[in-house]
Order: C-alpha cells, then sequence, then structure tokens
C-alpha cells in the first residue's frame, strides 16, 4: 500500500519502486489505487485494502499465488494501513498472513504525539504543521486519531500479528514512533526484523535514482522474504 498521507500517491508514482521491489524479490507485487481524502475518509482505504487483499485470496489459483505465503506492505501511510490490514485479518478471520513489511510508518496519529523525532527531524520531507494538516484531511473526526486502526500504537493485542520487518530512517520525523511499534510488538512476542538506514529521510523506497541506500533496502526485503 502506496505512502502519500491517503491525500495523496498512487500506482504510478510508486511504479518505478514496486518493479524494483519485485525484480529484486522475485515475489509478485501487487498494489492498487486505494481511494484516497479528503474525498474518501478513513476507514476507507483500509477497506479498499481488504478488498484487495480478500480479492487476491480468492483468485490465488489464477494468479499462481501461494496463499500461504501472503505477505502484506506499504510505506509511510501505507505501512500504517499494511499492519492495520494484518490486524483486520486476524479479527475477521481474513487470509492468513505470512509477515508484513513496514517502510517508515506512522504508528500513532494522535495530535500532538510527542516522540523526540517529530521535533528533532521537524523539515525532513515532513514538517509539524504539514503532518496534523494531512491527518485532519485524512479522518472524518479528531476522536479517530485514537482509533487502533489509525494509530496502531494504542492497539491491546499485538501478539497475533505475523512476524515483521521494521525499517525506520535515521532523519526522518516518524522514526522514534516506528521503533515504538517495532519495540511493542517484541514485548509481546512478534518476531521483529528492525534496521534504521543512517543519514537517510522518509520515502527512501523512492530515491532509487538518488541513492545507494534504496538499492540496498531492496536487498535487504529480498533477504527477509527469502527466508519466508
Amino acid at each position: 500500500m502506496h505512502g502519500g498521507g491517503a491525500i495523496a500517491g498512487s500506482i504510478d508514482g510508486h511504479d518505478p519502486a514496486l518493479r524494483a521491489l519485485a525484480n529484486r524479490t522475485g515475489w509478485l507485487v501487487a498494489a492498487h489505487a486505494y481511494r484516497l481524502a479528503p474525498e474518501h475518509p478513513f476507514p476507507a482505504q483500509l477497506d479498499d485494502g481488504w478488498t484487495a487483499l480478500t480479492a487476491l485470496s480468492a483468485r490465488a489459483d489464477a494468479l499462481a499465488i501461494d496463499p500461504s505465503r501472503m505477505v502484506v506492505s506499504g510505506d509511510s501511510i501505507g505501512g500504517t494501513l499494511a499492519t492495520a490490514l494484518a490486524a483486520r485479518a486476524v479479527a475477521e478471520n481474513g487470509p492468513p498472513l505470512h509477515g508484513q513489511i513496514l517502510l517508515y510508518p506512522n504508528t500513532d496519529l494522535r495530535r500532538g504525539a510527542n516522540y523526540p523525532s517529530r521535533k528533532s527531524e521537524d523539515g525532513n520531507i515532513i514538517d509539524a504543521d504539514s503532518l496534523e494538516r494531512q491527518i485532519d484531511l485524512y479522518l472524518a473526526s479528531d476522536a479517530d486519531r485514537a482509533n487502533p486502526r489509525v494509530s496502531p500504537i494504542l492497539a491491546d493485542d499485538l501478539a497475533t500479528l505475523p512476524p515483521t520487518m521494521l525499517v525506520t530512517c535515521e532523519s526522518d520525523p516518524l522514526r522514534d514512533e516506528g521503533e515504538a511499534y517495532g519495540q511493542r510488538l517484541r514485548e509481546v512476542g512478534v518476531a521483529v526484523d528492525h534496521h534504521r538506514i543512517d543519514g537517510m529521510i522518509h520515502a527512501v523506497l523512492q530515491m532509487g535514482g538518488h541513492t545507494v541506500a534504496t538499492s540496498r533496502l531492496l536487498d535487504r526485503i529480498a533477504a527477509w522474504l527469502e527466508k519466508r
């Protein structure tokens, strides 16, 4: 599921990165054009992800998918939606998932969430005011910010989530909330492979033409998937 704050982003914008991901890993990569806010506020994005996930599972034979090895993934808000999908799959007896790949996800959308990186890295791609504005456009009400499917770090039970690859970036305002989510997963026994990319900013997946860090990230994802 692509990033963009749930108000922007597209399959076209992510296409080069997703093709590179498929080429590097050898896995089928499925992406869908979920509805965007503010015209379609939460939970439209999660519902569209659910529709795509269940449709892929239902058509596994026709698409040559091994339904026992499906992994959800996403970058930025897409990572938030991916882990919400994983939780929904457990809660609603959906497709059994073999893992989740979360690239620099938002995990705490509460207003004024207090993480040091929100201040120390403010303005690196994301600034505090723009982040709050995006969230306001994404959600129908302020109360939604505390919904665990919006802010997954607030979920009561994370123990049923699948093995997780978590990537954070050193110079990213979202770094600390992503790492706090990884710690919560570890505390309840979920296997977490966490990698912080030193010196890198948010959205590194889409920077393949500018930095070798993207290629190294793809290698790391491929190695993680190889173990699945």
